[in-house]
């Protein structure tokens, strides 16, 4: 009883499909590096999926600044609130707070709920595919965790390749 429930959520991101036959004349590999995927090119995909600013962006997205799994607790506080006293670890919560001034302080409160998802967080690779798996006590915010990292990645990989993108038609206008 004194130990929360925790609920794991794991999306999984395929890299490049070894069974899929590529030509290289014809065909350009799927993900942004030129030749095959080593393990150099997905040890830095992983770095970029466990960095402080992905987690910055997905706390921000996702609010966890204002979620209190996602804030420091105090383990007086939250051992009263499991034996039944609610009011002694609201006493407890708040004396924490205001000696630490977090609340009024958006930025560190967002800086403190992404070094957290940080902790909450796995990532790790396994031939071709990435593996991103997210933990909470609660199941959805799990899955929401999960997903969100995932999405924010992809979307960070299409504006990489859009700049580039733009970057070489700018340099053929200008030639």
């Amino acid at each position: 009883q004194l130990v929360p429930a925790g609920y794991k959520s794991t999306v999984e991101i395929l890299v490049y499909d070894p069974q899929q036959q590529i030509n290289a004349a014809v065909q350009k590999p799927i993900f942004p590096f030129v030749d095959a995927v080593g393990n150099d090119a997905m040890r830095t995909e992983i770095n970029v999926l466990t960095s402080k600013s992905m987690a910055l962006r997905v706390a921000g997205e996702l609010g966890l600044d204002k979620d209190p799994e996602f804030q420091p607790h105090n383990p007086l506080a939250r051992l009263a609130q499991r034996l039944g006293f609610p009011g002694l670890a609201r006493t407890l919560s708040a004396t924490t707070q205001t000696a630490s001034g977090m609340e009024d302080e958006q930025a560190e409160r967002l800086d403190l709920a992404a070094d957290a998802l940080l902790e909450h967080l796995q990532v790790w690779e396994d031939a071709y595919t990435l593996f991103i798996t997210a933990t909470s006590q609660n199941p959805v915010m799990a899955r929401r965790l999960a997903s969100t990292i995932a999405k924010d990645y992809l979307a960070t990989q299409r504006e990489a390749r859009q700049e580039a993108l733009q970057r070489v038609a700018t340099w053929l206008k200008g030639r």
